[in-house]
């Protein structure tokens, strides 16, 4: 069997009933829900906090913030990427205000100790009086950050006590497998803003049935007989489109990726990997979307993507790489607007998870059910 022949019979064992609901209004609305998902579901699992373009060269610092979390990633001289909370152990500063590139060191603010970029005590003046000089000595060390790479992906869990990355990867590693993504080189980023939860936005990603009315361009770039609701999986939600010959065209003349089956050379894959980003992989580039919970009505999505080889920075390919750039701030653009509705609908108390269609909210479905797993 096919390996799309194998996700329709999947899919169609997954549709959900006509008496299905999601998740409840609070979910989306409660300032409260919110802060409790950061401790219970960000804080003690996988998530995507940046690209290791964000830290490529040794002394790179890139500091951001994941669910609440103060977090730094350093870029050793040993050619390591470490990541530490943002926090100096002595008397808790903030280390790093601003990210930045060629660092020798990480000197807090308050009292000038020091550490190395491995997160190893470098330095503190005077620690035995106002006479002492600098201590080098001590068993004093950054607070680190569990952190794993995935193509790019900086991947952290916080509480230090998820199970391994490969087990909460396993149904993306297994559809990944398909493609080369070692061939892939970093080629630049767009970032959006969505006056939605998080969770509106990463359900409508994943929505095949609004593109007949929210995205005119996409939508003639997409097979109709083709499309088909997303599909479940482990942490990993996931679908493919096939492209009409439009779809096609806006390849422009980017290198495919190596190694591709044949029946996928047409096939873009999508899927969100639970719970904060999504990757997308198409003939000729890679998407990663990384949602962002800025509040419980804020979203920042932040779109890396990458080419094969030289195409992803040399001159030749340049035009190709903005257009595509273009079109993603434009189709989140379309998002928006629809985002904002739903996430507006839900103050209306009568609303109580929706009325879900059996052929395309599976992965809709799916995704509400990994929100209540990880939230208990």
């Amino acid at each position: 069997m096919s390996i799309v022949a194998e996700r329709n019979v999947a899919r169609r064992a997954q549709r959900p009933t006509q008496d299905a609901r999601g998740l409840p209004n609070h979910f989306f609305t409660d300032q409260g829900h919110f802060e409790t998902e950061r401790r219970l579901l960000f804080q003690r699992t996988w998530v995507f906090a940046g690209v290791t373009a964000s830290v490529a060269e040794p002394g790179s610092v890139f500091k951001t913030e994941v669910a609440g979390v103060p977090v730094i990633f350093v870029h050793g001289d040993d050619g390591e990427i470490r990541a530490f909370q943002n926090v100096c152990p002595h008397r808790g500063a903030r280390l790093v205000e601003e990210s930045h590139c060629g660092a020798r060191r990480l000197t807090c603010p308050y009292h000038a100790w020091s550490y190395r970029l491995d997160g190893r005590l470098a330095g503190r003046p005077y620690y035995d009086g106002p006479t002492s000089g600098v201590e080098k000595h001590g068993d004093v060390r950054l607070f680190p950050v569990r952190l794993a790479i995935w193509h790019g992906a900086m991947l952290v869990n916080v509480d230090g006590k998820a199970p391994s990355l490969d087990d909460h990867l396993e149904a993306l590693n297994r559809e990944a497998r398909h493609y080369d993504l070692s061939a892939m080189c970093y080629g630049g980023m767009i970032s959006s803003e969505f006056r939605a939860n998080w969770k509106l936005t990463a359900e409508n990603w994943l929505d095949a049935y609004h593109v007949f009315v929210v995205h005119p361009t996409l939508n003639t770039m997409m097979e109709p007989e083709q499309r088909q609701s997303a599909l479940g999986t482990g942490t990993l939600v996931f679908g493919e489109y096939v492209s009409t010959d439009a779809g096609k065209d806006k390849r422009g003349g980017l290198p495919e990726i190596p190694g591709m089956p044949d029946e996928l050379c047409n096939n873009s894959f999508y899927g969100l990997q639970f719970p904060n980003w999504s990757i997308s992989i198409h003939p000729t580039y890679l998407a990663l979307w990384h949602w962002v919970p800025v509040a419980v009505d804020r979203t920042r999505c932040d779109v890396h993507v990458y080419f094969v080889g030289d195409a992803a920075t040399d001159e030749v390919h340049r035009k190709d790489r903005d257009a595509l750039l273009t079109y993603y701030a434009d189709l989140n653009q379309e998002d928006e607007n629809v985002c904002r509705l739903m996430q507006e609908g839900r103050t209306a108390p009568a609303y109580d998870g929706g009325r879900f269609s059996p052929y395309w909210d599976g992965g809709t479905a799916w995704l509400a059910k990994l929100v209540r797993d990880a939230m208990r």
